[in-house]
């Protein structure tokens, strides 16, 4: 490194010091320097603030996650029954299709006679739908129980 501020002995002296070292000098730290105290005060003390965000956030993110599992584990068990009784919904077929008509009637009965039987007449079908599935293949009599459509 060559400084406009240095006569040319020091100049040559350098040169002949850089030749001889690969790794190039730094300039030894003066404990006294008030930047270099500076610079450590900024970098502890930024440290610091990140070392209390990082704190911070793991606390909310430890409760966050805790209650979060327990919410989880109780979900499982409330899909698992739910899954349980839709599995099981060809057993109460007509109860569901009779009780789902009657509540889209009863919600109908709101707007008058003609919405309230449309209202019950889609609850049942769509319950229906629901509970069998619609054959596009086959008529009524795959249906019943027993007779395979034959």
């Amino acid at each position: 490194m060559v400084s406009f501020l240095t006569s040319e002995a020091q100049q040559s002296n350098m040169s002949s010091q850089e030749s001889n070292n690969s790794t190039p000098q730094s300039p030894p730290n003066k404990p006294s320097d008030p930047l270099l105290s500076t610079l450590r005060t900024v970098v502890t003390s930024t440290n610091s603030t990140l070392a209390t965000f990082e704190r911070t956030a793991l606390k909310s993110t430890n409760y966050f996650v805790s209650r979060l599992r327990a919410l989880a584990s109780q979900g499982k068990y409330f899909a698992g029954k739910a899954v349980a009784v839709y599995d099981k919904r060809g057993y109460y077929g007509p109860q569901l299709v009779v009780g789902s008509a009657a509540v889209g009637g009863l919600v109908g009965v709101t707007r008058g006679r003609a919405a309230a039987v449309l209202c019950g007449g889609l609850g049942g079908l769509a319950a229906y739908e629901n509970v069998y599935g619609f054959s596009l293949n086959g008529g009524w009599k795959d249906r019943i129980a027993g007779s395979g459509g034959k």
